[in-house]
């Protein structure tokens, strides 16, 4: 009994060490060894951990580009009974990190720098819940929806209006057509009526003119241009009339602070499009360059040629 026992001890002790190392040492361990869709997980897992803090488990097997039967067996092949657990340990770090960088005395709450890092903390938050709550296919088609239009315009109420004016100035830099106005009805009948079928319509929505925003973008739709919405809350009446949609949520603070995630989101978008029509741009110049060539080239028919 006595050498049973003994045999034990060392394998429990063993277990009680390894469920003591954090995923990235168990991934260190095991890295070598692992197949290669567990090592895309991996990989992404110890390049992209403030990011997989806040994805599920199915948006970490379309970031890695395996399913998501594979992220759940990975987190099993470390040691954890499911993705869940795994994740705990990854937010575990991203808090201690965040914690290590600024971890102040004790202020009194009247304090300049409590009020700032109060607010620095709930837009961070507010920033990465962007990333969970429009999951990468959404973006995709709002993405490729604005590139493709011939005109953009972005329509914005209340204190939005420079986040439009911003979102518009960084693409017509950029060669795109666009364009933005305020929640004036008179500014928006003007400016919608110069839109028609190709165009579209980006309603910039800080919740202070939702019924305004809600008219723009079906006024948008009547006239057959595409229609697109940044807003905070999805159970007003603006969304209706949006074919895309962008959820910014905001943490309970005052109407001001969902500005910064705001204007992040919307200067995060139009860089995205930018991107994206850029590419579009050079894909057309290469196609028409071919076509050329081949007109050129082809010898097969001559009769319309010179």
């Amino acid at each position: 009994m006595t050498c049973r026992m003994a045999g034990k001890a060392p394998r429990q002790a063993v277990m009680k060490d390894y469920e003591s190392t954090t995923y990235r040492q168990k991934v260190q361990q095991q890295h070598d060894n692992l197949s290669p869709s567990y090592r895309r997980v991996a990989d992404f897992v110890m390049g992209r951990y403030y990011d997989v803090a806040f994805m599920t488990a199915a948006q970490l097997a379309v970031a890695a580009d395996v399913d998501t039967t594979t992220v759940v067996r990975f987190s099993q092949r470390l040691g954890y009974p499911g993705y869940p657990e795994l994740l705990q340990d990854i937010r575990s770090q991203v808090r201690e990190e965040l914690y290590a960088v600024y971890e102040p005395a004790p202020l009194d709450s009247r304090d300049p720098a409590v009020v700032f890092k109060t607010q620095i903390d709930q837009e961070s938050a507010n920033l990465r819940q962007i990333l969970v709550h429009n999951p990468p296919g959404r973006l995709q088609t709002l993405v490729a929806a604005i590139a493709s239009a011939r005109q953009i315009l972005f329509a914005a109420e209340g204190d939005a209006r420079f986040i439009a004016e911003m979102a518009a100035s960084y693409l017509r830099q950029r060669g795109l057509a666009a364009a933005a106005v305020g929640a004036d009805p008179r500014q928006l009948a003007v400016a919608l009526s110069h839109l028609t079928e190709g165009d579209v319509v980006v309603g910039v929505c800080g919740g202070e003119e939702e019924l305004i925003m809600a008219r723009c973008l079906a006024l948008a739709r009547e006239r057959g241009c595409r229609t697109a919405a940044l807003l905070g809350k999805l159970d007003g009446q603006v969304i209706r009339w949006a074919d895309e949609v962008l959820h910014i949520p905001s943490g309970p603070t005052d109407s001001s602070t969902g500005l910064v995630a705001l204007t992040g989101a919307a200067l995060s978008l139009v860089q995205a499009v930018a991107a994206v029509a850029l590419l579009e741009s050079e894909a057309a110049r290469q196609q028409a360059v071919h076509d050329a060539y081949r007109y050129l080239t082809d010898h097969s028919s001559r009769q319309d040629q010179p």
